[in-house]
């Protein structure tokens, strides 16, 4: 499982700083609509 959970053990060896993702308008939009149906949407059942 690779969930996000804050932590920061992860990655500190290396020095290069990860890209942010960013997202257009549109792709938002379609994101917000899909999680205000399903909240979880990495869950299993």
């Amino acid at each position: 499982e690779m969930g996000f959970r804050g932590g920061g053990a992860l990655g500190t060896t290396s020095r290069t700083k990860r890209m942010r993702t960013s997202f257009k308008h549109h792709q938002l939009r379609t994101m917000k609509s899909y999680f205000a149906i399903n909240h979880n949407p990495d869950a299993k059942d």
